[in-house]
Protein backbone atom coordinates (compact mmCIF):
# COMPACT_ATOMS: atom_id res chain seq x y z
CA UNK A 1 0.00 0.00 0.00
CA UNK A 2 2.85 2.39 0.83
CA UNK A 3 4.54 1.55 -2.46
CA UNK A 4 1.41 2.48 -4.43
CA UNK A 5 1.14 5.75 -2.52
CA UNK A 6 4.80 6.53 -3.25
CA UNK A 7 4.33 5.92 -7.02
CA UNK A 8 1.21 8.11 -7.11
CA UNK A 9 3.05 10.93 -5.33
CA UNK A 10 5.93 10.78 -7.80
CA UNK A 11 3.47 10.86 -10.74
CA UNK A 12 1.63 13.86 -9.32
CA UNK A 13 4.92 15.66 -8.69
CA UNK A 14 6.07 15.03 -12.29
CA UNK A 15 2.74 16.30 -13.64
CA UNK A 16 3.05 19.45 -11.56
CA UNK A 17 6.55 20.14 -12.86
CA UNK A 18 5.35 19.68 -16.45
CA UNK A 19 2.47 22.10 -15.97
CA UNK A 20 4.72 24.66 -14.34
CA UNK A 21 7.18 24.41 -17.24
CA UNK A 22 4.37 24.80 -19.75
CA UNK A 23 3.14 27.97 -18.05
CA UNK A 24 6.64 29.51 -17.89
CA UNK A 25 7.66 28.63 -21.46
CA UNK A 26 5.93 31.53 -23.21
CA UNK A 27 7.85 34.01 -21.03
CA UNK A 28 11.14 32.69 -22.39
CA UNK A 29 10.08 33.08 -26.06
CA UNK A 30 10.61 36.43 -27.86
CA UNK A 31 7.44 38.51 -28.27
CA UNK A 32 5.76 38.27 -31.66
CA UNK A 33 6.65 41.05 -34.12
CA UNK A 34 4.19 43.96 -34.18
CA UNK A 35 1.53 43.75 -36.82
CA UNK A 36 2.30 45.74 -39.93
CA UNK A 37 -0.06 48.64 -40.49
CA UNK A 38 -2.48 48.10 -43.32
CA UNK A 39 -1.43 49.79 -46.53
CA UNK A 40 -3.71 52.64 -47.59
CA UNK A 41 -5.64 51.91 -50.77
CA UNK A 42 -3.78 52.91 -53.90
CA UNK A 43 -4.84 56.27 -55.25
CA UNK A 44 -6.24 56.22 -58.77
CA UNK A 45 -4.05 57.96 -61.35
CA UNK A 46 -4.69 61.66 -61.51
CA UNK A 47 -6.82 62.70 -64.43
CA UNK A 48 -5.71 65.61 -66.60
CA UNK A 49 -7.62 68.80 -65.94
CA UNK A 50 -10.72 69.13 -68.04
CA UNK A 51 -11.36 72.49 -69.66
CA UNK A 52 -14.67 74.12 -68.94
CA UNK A 53 -17.38 72.80 -71.20
CA UNK A 54 -15.40 69.98 -72.74
CA UNK A 55 -12.94 67.12 -72.56
CA UNK A 56 -9.16 67.43 -72.42
CA UNK A 57 -7.78 68.82 -75.69
CA UNK A 58 -11.31 69.43 -76.92
CA UNK A 59 -11.66 71.50 -80.08
CA UNK A 60 -13.57 74.74 -79.47
CA UNK A 61 -16.97 74.93 -81.17
CA UNK A 62 -16.66 75.93 -84.81
CA UNK A 63 -12.86 75.98 -84.79
CA UNK A 64 -12.48 72.95 -87.07
CA UNK A 65 -15.35 73.66 -89.45
CA UNK A 66 -14.51 73.91 -93.15
CA UNK A 67 -15.94 77.22 -94.34
CA UNK A 68 -15.07 78.56 -97.77
CA UNK A 69 -13.93 82.16 -97.27
CA UNK A 70 -14.83 82.97 -100.87
CA UNK A 71 -18.47 82.18 -100.16
CA UNK A 72 -20.42 85.47 -100.41
CA UNK A 73 -22.60 84.39 -97.48
CA UNK A 74 -19.67 84.97 -95.13
CA UNK A 75 -19.98 88.70 -95.78
CA UNK A 76 -23.36 88.61 -94.04
CA UNK A 77 -21.82 87.56 -90.73
CA UNK A 78 -21.19 91.21 -89.86
CA UNK A 79 -24.50 92.46 -91.25
CA UNK A 80 -27.48 93.52 -89.18
CA UNK A 81 -30.67 91.39 -89.28
CA UNK A 82 -32.24 93.93 -91.66
CA UNK A 83 -29.25 93.88 -93.99
CA UNK A 84 -29.22 90.10 -93.95
CA UNK A 85 -32.90 89.84 -94.86
CA UNK A 86 -32.50 92.33 -97.70
CA UNK A 87 -29.55 90.40 -99.14
CA UNK A 88 -31.17 86.97 -98.75
CA UNK A 89 -34.35 88.08 -100.55
CA UNK A 90 -32.31 88.54 -103.73
CA UNK A 91 -31.11 84.92 -103.71
CA UNK A 92 -32.67 81.80 -105.18
CA UNK A 93 -34.63 79.53 -102.77
CA UNK A 94 -31.71 77.10 -102.52
CA UNK A 95 -29.23 79.91 -101.91
CA UNK A 96 -31.52 81.39 -99.27
CA UNK A 97 -31.61 78.07 -97.41
CA UNK A 98 -27.82 77.74 -97.56
CA UNK A 99 -27.32 81.32 -96.40
CA UNK A 100 -29.65 80.90 -93.43
CA UNK A 101 -27.87 77.71 -92.39
CA UNK A 102 -24.51 79.47 -92.49
CA UNK A 103 -25.82 82.42 -90.49
CA UNK A 104 -27.47 80.15 -87.94
CA UNK A 105 -24.20 78.27 -87.45
CA UNK A 106 -22.23 81.49 -87.04
CA UNK A 107 -24.72 83.10 -84.64
CA UNK A 108 -24.56 80.07 -82.32
CA UNK A 109 -20.78 80.28 -81.95
CA UNK A 110 -19.27 81.73 -78.76
CA UNK A 111 -18.30 85.38 -79.21
CA UNK A 112 -14.57 84.65 -79.21
CA UNK A 113 -14.99 82.11 -82.00
CA UNK A 114 -17.07 84.57 -84.01
CA UNK A 115 -14.31 87.15 -83.74
CA UNK A 116 -11.69 84.60 -84.72
CA UNK A 117 -13.60 83.66 -87.87
CA UNK A 118 -14.06 87.31 -88.80
CA UNK A 119 -10.31 87.87 -88.49
CA UNK A 120 -9.71 84.87 -90.71
CA UNK A 121 -11.98 86.27 -93.39
CA UNK A 122 -10.21 89.62 -93.14
CA UNK A 123 -6.85 87.86 -93.59
CA UNK A 124 -8.19 86.00 -96.60
CA UNK A 125 -9.22 89.27 -98.26
CA UNK A 126 -5.63 90.51 -98.03
CA UNK A 127 -4.19 87.55 -99.97
CA UNK A 128 -3.26 87.68 -103.67
CA UNK A 129 -5.96 86.49 -106.05
CA UNK A 130 -4.06 83.30 -106.97
CA UNK A 131 -3.73 82.33 -103.30
CA UNK A 132 -7.43 83.03 -102.69
CA UNK A 133 -8.37 80.76 -105.56
CA UNK A 134 -6.06 78.01 -104.31
CA UNK A 135 -7.51 78.09 -100.79
CA UNK A 136 -11.09 78.22 -102.05
CA UNK A 137 -10.49 75.21 -104.32
CA UNK A 138 -8.96 73.19 -101.46
CA UNK A 139 -11.86 73.96 -99.11
CA UNK A 140 -14.36 72.96 -101.81
CA UNK A 141 -12.46 69.71 -102.37
CA UNK A 142 -12.56 69.01 -98.62
CA UNK A 143 -16.30 69.61 -98.47
CA UNK A 144 -16.81 67.08 -101.27
CA UNK A 145 -14.99 64.23 -99.52
CA UNK A 146 -16.98 61.11 -98.55
CA UNK A 147 -19.33 61.42 -95.55
CA UNK A 148 -17.51 61.90 -92.28
CA UNK A 149 -14.15 62.71 -93.85
CA UNK A 150 -14.56 66.51 -94.04
CA UNK A 151 -14.87 66.55 -90.24
CA UNK A 152 -11.71 64.43 -89.93
CA UNK A 153 -9.79 66.80 -92.21
CA UNK A 154 -11.07 69.81 -90.28
CA UNK A 155 -9.89 68.36 -86.97
CA UNK A 156 -6.47 67.54 -88.41
CA UNK A 157 -6.11 71.08 -89.71
CA UNK A 158 -6.96 72.45 -86.29
CA UNK A 159 -4.29 70.27 -84.66
CA UNK A 160 -1.64 71.13 -87.24
CA UNK A 161 -2.30 74.84 -87.02
CA UNK A 162 -1.64 74.77 -83.28
CA UNK A 163 1.86 73.35 -83.84
CA UNK A 164 5.07 75.26 -84.39
CA UNK A 165 6.33 75.44 -87.97
CA UNK A 166 8.95 72.80 -87.21
CA UNK A 167 6.47 70.41 -85.59
CA UNK A 168 4.00 70.84 -88.42
CA UNK A 169 6.61 70.15 -91.09
CA UNK A 170 7.90 67.09 -89.25
CA UNK A 171 4.35 65.75 -88.85
CA UNK A 172 3.37 66.31 -92.47
CA UNK A 173 6.50 64.57 -93.76
CA UNK A 174 6.02 61.52 -91.54
CA UNK A 175 5.07 58.47 -93.57
CA UNK A 176 3.07 57.17 -90.62
CA UNK A 177 1.01 60.36 -90.69
CA UNK A 178 0.50 60.22 -94.47
CA UNK A 179 -0.76 56.65 -94.24
CA UNK A 180 -3.76 57.81 -92.18
CA UNK A 181 -5.28 59.63 -95.16
CA UNK A 182 -6.13 59.15 -98.78
CA UNK A 183 -3.92 61.00 -101.31
CA UNK A 184 -6.67 63.57 -101.83
CA UNK A 185 -7.13 64.14 -98.11
CA UNK A 186 -3.41 64.56 -97.61
CA UNK A 187 -3.23 67.04 -100.49
CA UNK A 188 -5.95 69.14 -98.86
CA UNK A 189 -4.44 68.94 -95.38
CA UNK A 190 -0.94 69.85 -96.51
CA UNK A 191 -2.28 72.70 -98.65
CA UNK A 192 -4.36 74.25 -95.88
CA UNK A 193 -2.16 73.42 -92.88
CA UNK A 194 -0.54 76.83 -92.54
CA UNK A 195 -2.88 79.32 -94.19
CA UNK A 196 -5.67 81.56 -92.95
CA UNK A 197 -7.46 78.67 -91.20
CA UNK A 198 -4.86 78.67 -88.44
CA UNK A 199 -5.94 79.91 -85.00
CA UNK A 200 -5.32 83.61 -84.62
CA UNK A 201 -5.08 85.25 -81.23
CA UNK A 202 -6.68 88.63 -80.53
Amino acid sequence: MGRIFHISSVALLALGVSLAHAQKAPKDQPPPPPAKPAKPPAKPPAKPPTPKGGTPNAIPPGAARLVNPANPFTRLFRATPEQRDAAIEKLTPQQQENARKQLEWFDKLPKDQQQRWLRRFDSFEQLPLAKKEEISALVKAAQQLPPGRPAVVGRELYKLQRMSDEQRERTLHSQQYKDQFSPEEYRIISGLSDVWLGPQQP
